[in-house]
């Protein structure tokens, strides 16, 4: 499987997302955010690893800023409960979680200048 994005728009707009998190001397809050709906769930899986949801938070923002919009791949989203055609990963190398940890992304809003995602769910990959 290719991990180019099949709607390179949709995929521009969360990598924009990231990009306005990435503040110059601080992660800017709005942009990326976790999903108040699920971020308990992912809290307990986390905890479990020894990391917080902010912490995630700010790992993923770092590991896209690092490596570009290609560290977030665009997956069409399988779930008929969900309104959107995609989702979207990044996959978390962090000391001491083998084989790392596995974030999942939803684009919440696609305004061209101010777009945001949510954080949905995090855990070990593979798990």
């Amino acid at each position: 499987m290719s991990d180019l994005p099949i709607d390179p728009d949709e995929h521009a707009l969360v990598v924009k997302a990231f990009q306005m998190a990435c503040g110059t001397r601080c992660y800017v809050k709005g942009y990326v955010e976790w999903s108040e709906k699920w971020a308990r769930i992912s809290q307990k899986n986390l905890a479990e690893l020894g990391l917080t949801l902010e912490g995630v938070r700010v790992l993923a923002i770092d590991h896209v800023r690092r490596h570009g919009g290609c560290a977030i791949i665009q997956v069409p989203e399988t779930m008929e409960d969900h309104d959107r055609p995609y989702y979207y990963k990044v996959r978390l190398e962090v000391e001491g979680i083998i084989p790392g940890v596995f974030v999942k992304i939803r684009l919440d809003d696609e305004t061209p200048d101010n777009p945001t995602v949510v954080l949905v769910s995090a855990h070990r990959e593979g798990v």
